[in-house]
């Protein structure tokens, strides 16, 4: 439940969203470019250099986000099952043990998340950094531009829109990438679960229950020794009959 809670909060992310606005970038690009090649370059050399950088995300926090993923999903497990034989645990002695191993669990989560959203933090500062300077870029281009008599001051704004709605999906990829991982590993571990648990075959088909109640020689006893409270009790009641 918790892996399908993963997978539809980041089906619910403004990440998804990034996912069907990437295929637009070209597009975005080839209108600037059209307006004018000089902002085409600098607008495809923007977009070069975020999909580096998201490259770079997916390269440098791969490794503690899946581990952060896997650890948190191990502890919730372990904390359910502990609850669930919490008695027992008391009983047997090993409720302090539990409870120490699952703090380590927790801890070394932590760690994890930690590492990948200091990764991803710096990135996707960094991303948004180059993005506010490639807008600063065009824009100066467009006002060389302008003053050449290439473009018009209109066509100068409209590029400079265009090209931050053509780079804003990369950038939310980048701050959205660790949900990204741990909705894929949740999927994966669903998809194996299902796998593993197949549909059990249809069973035999039996007649719908009528109702009649037979009782063949009963014999009820209270304590172990003790005479019985109802001894050889035979009894048919046929379905459809009220008891008063």
């Amino acid at each position: 439940m918790n892996d399908l809670g993963a997978v539809r909060q980041f089906l619910g992310s403004p990440g998804v969203t990034a996912l069907f606005d990437a295929p637009l970038m070209p597009l975005f690009i080839a209108v600037i470019w059209l307006i004018h090649p000089l902002l085409g370059v600098v607008a495809l050399g923007a977009a070069l250099l975020l999909g580096l950088l998201a490259l770079a995300s997916d390269l440098l926090s791969r490794r503690s986000a899946r581990a952060a993923a896997s650890t948190a999903a191990e502890s919730e497990t372990m904390r359910d099952g502990a609850l669930t034989q919490a008695p027992l645990l008391r009983t047997m002695g090993l409720a302090q043990g539990v409870a120490d191993r699952w703090s380590g669990m927790r801890d070394a989560t932590s760690t994890h998340v930690l590492s990948a959203g200091t990764t991803l933090g710096v990135l996707s500062v960094t991303s948004r950094t180059v993005r506010f300077g490639v807008q600063a870029a065009i824009l100066g281009g467009g006002a060389y531009l302008v003053l050449d008599r290439a473009i018009t001051p209109g066509q100068m704004i409209a590029a400079s829109i265009i090209l931050g709605r053509a780079l804003s999906p990369v950038e939310i990829a980048i701050g959205s990438w660790r949900q990204f991982v741990a909705s894929r590993q949740a999927w994966r571990r669903i998809v194996g679960l299902l796998t593993q648990h197949a549909a059990e075959p249809d069973g035999l088909d039996l007649p719908a229950p009528e109702g009649r109640l037979s009782v063949d020689r009963v014999t009820l006893t209270g304590a172990p020794d003790s005479e019985p409270l109802l001894r050889n009790i035979s009894l048919d009641i046929p379905a459809r009959v009220r008891c008063p």
